[in-house]
């Protein structure tokens, strides 16, 4: 049996929060790059948003400085915005244990509409 003193230790262990790495890809249309806002936007305290697009980000074909850059900003998750003919409006989403990728979802974006689109649509 359990004390109430011990169980009240268990309750009072609360798991770190995870900061978010949003990216810019090597190019960025402005619908993935409103959504990417808008993520950020709602991660506001536990989110970096890297204000320059890097060069060579495919989170696909080489992770290398996609851990680099979450192991120097202390991120455990991602968010990498890239448009391309093949694959337009997309976004990677994914998470990192230990410098090491460990999982991607890959995400097709056809229309968004930000916040501040709503709020003007509902007071008119």
């Amino acid at each position: 049996m359990r004390t109430p003193s011990h169980l009240g230790t268990l309750r009072t262990q609360v798991e770190n929060t995870k900061n978010v790495l949003f990216l810019r890809g090597t190019r960025t249309s402005e619908t993935v790059g409103d959504c990417l806002k808008e993520l950020w936007a709602m991660r506001k305290p536990f989110g970096k948003m890297m204000a320059r697009k890097n060069e060579n980000m495919h989170p696909f074909d080489d992770e290398a400085s996609l851990e680099f850059l979450c192991q120097k900003n202390d991120c455990s998750l991602f968010t990498v915005a890239n448009h391309s003919k093949k694959r337009p409006n997309n976004l990677v989403i994914g998470r990192t244990f230990d410098g090491h990728v460990l999982d991607m979802a890959e995400l097709g974006i056809e229309s968004a509409t930000t916040l501040a689109q709503l709020q003007v649509c509902t007071t008119s």
